[in-house]
């Protein structure tokens, strides 16, 4: 008579708490929480924030594992009581449970008679306070999604309950869609010498001669959150000459500065980024850039993946720039200078 009110008092108290009971969890199903493969129906005395619930499809059958701390020991003849929902439909597991106290010996056999699943205890069970679980399979063959419960009772005067959504995962009725937006995105770039240990804004090309082919070189690095990518660009105030009054001439595209042959021209060697994913230098070439001289902005690399190389001292993860120029007998003399401003672009 005890058990039995208990039983009436907890089917009451269940009843009005829909959202808080949500212990079921199915094996070898696509669960949207992500957890483990058995479920938990606990007794009254075990914490609620610490069960867990799962998700089933339409028409489909599966093994639901129950799960809970048993009072003490089972006496051969005791029972442990599964009821399902009507409509739901529970048939025994492939793989019926035979040993609830997991002690590895047989102890019992379970028996399914409409929406009720029955496990007899034909041996007394070995591990008091051990957790007892129970497999039974749930035909799910129903019309319409929702939430389905099932109630527990053993000969030891336990009790407890549990939901179970049927429906389609991921999109069920007693989910919480959550979202969020990041506004706050990273965006730096920095010019750095060819080794990546200072800043810099020159690059000097010194005293050039009919002998030999001048450079000079610097690290363009970019540091950003922008998963979708970054796109470096870059223009000049025009030729690389002496105010105006003479000009050392750009190169053609794709042809080497060589020496003894008046010529101006840039070498790019894109990087690559800690993300992974691609840079790609624009305007193909192989030895120089196609117009080291535009005074309108030019695409030099686009990188299709976020980079989060090291503020400073990083010598991966940069691209390269090497500015090359030579003379002939006839280049006049005088000082020559260029002004190349370059501009990054992220998407976010």
């Amino acid at each position: 008579m005890n058990n039995l009110i208990k039983f009436l008092v907890f089917v009451m108290v269940f009843t009005m708490s829909l959202g808080l009971f949500t212990p079921v969890y199915a094996a070898n199903v696509a669960l949207n929480l992500g957890v483990d493969s058995k479920v938990d129906i606990f007794d009254s005395t075990y914490p609620i924030e610490n069960q867990s619930s799962a998700e089933l499809a339409l028409s489909t059958a599966a093994d639901l594992y129950f799960q809970y701390v048993a009072a003490g020991n089972f006496a051969v003849g005791q029972t442990i009581s599964i009821v399902a929902t009507t409509p739901l439909v529970i048939a025994s597991c492939v793989a019926p449970t035979t040993d609830a106290d997991q002690d590895g010996t047989p102890d019992g056999t379970g028996a399914v008679s409409g929406d009720n699943y029955t496990y007899t205890f034909y041996a007394p069970t070995t591990q008091a306070a051990a957790s007892i679980t129970l497999c039974i399979n749930v035909d799910n063959s129903i019309a319409t999604a929702g939430n389905y419960s099932f109630i527990m009772a053993d000969d030891l005067g336990d009790f407890g309950g549990a939901f179970l959504y049927i429906g389609t995962p991921g999109g069920a009725a007693n989910d919480v869609y959550v979202t969020a937006t990041v506004t706050s995105q990273e965006l730096e770039f920095w010019i750095r010498n060819a080794a990546d240990t200072a800043d810099t804004n020159a690059c000097a090309l010194g005293t050039l001669n009919t002998t030999s082919v001048s450079t000079c070189n610097y690290a363009l690095k970019v540091r950003t959150t922008a998963t979708i990518g970054y796109t470096i660009s870059w223009t000049s105030d025009g030729e690389l000459d002496r105010s105006g009054t003479a000009t050392i001439d750009a190169i053609a595209m794709n042809t080497a500065v060589a020496v003894g042959v008046e010529g101006y021209g840039v070498t790019f060697t894109p990087g690559a980024n800690t993300d992974g994913g691609t840079c790609t230098a624009q305007n193909i070439w192989t030895a120089a850039y196609d117009d080291p001289v535009s005074t309108t902005a030019q695409s030099l690399v686009v990188c299709n993946k976020a980079n989060l190389p090291a503020a400073t001292g990083a010598t991966t993860y940069i691209h390269n720039m090497d500015h090359q120029a030579a003379i002939d007998p006839a280049t006049p003399a005088g000082s020559y200078d260029q002004i190349v401003t370059y501009y990054v672009t992220a998407q976010f």
